[in-house]
């Protein structure tokens, strides 16, 4: 979005992201994370200790890192 926004590269059809519409608006993705992470955090911490899904493998991956090894385990040959 920042890059976007900044070099004004077409999204689809002609149209362009801008500062307004990335910072502002009510459709921001930006403003959408600021304003809704603590509360998906919340939720999301309260669905891996509950028994919603007993036979879920829960897999919480804190960083790129374990994310990459993550899925050098389990991509197929």
């Amino acid at each position: 979005t920042i890059h976007r926004a900044t070099t004004g590269q077409e999204i689809c059809n002609g149209n362009r992201e801008t500062w307004r519409k990335a910072l502002f608006s009510r459709d921001s993705i930006l403003l959408w994370v600021m304003t809704t992470y603590y509360r998906r955090k919340r939720d999301y911490q309260a669905l891996f200790a509950g028994d919603a899904y007993p036979n879920a493998a829960k897999i919480s991956l804190k960083n790129p890192r374990e994310a990459d090894v993550f899925l050098a385990r389990v991509r197929p040959i």
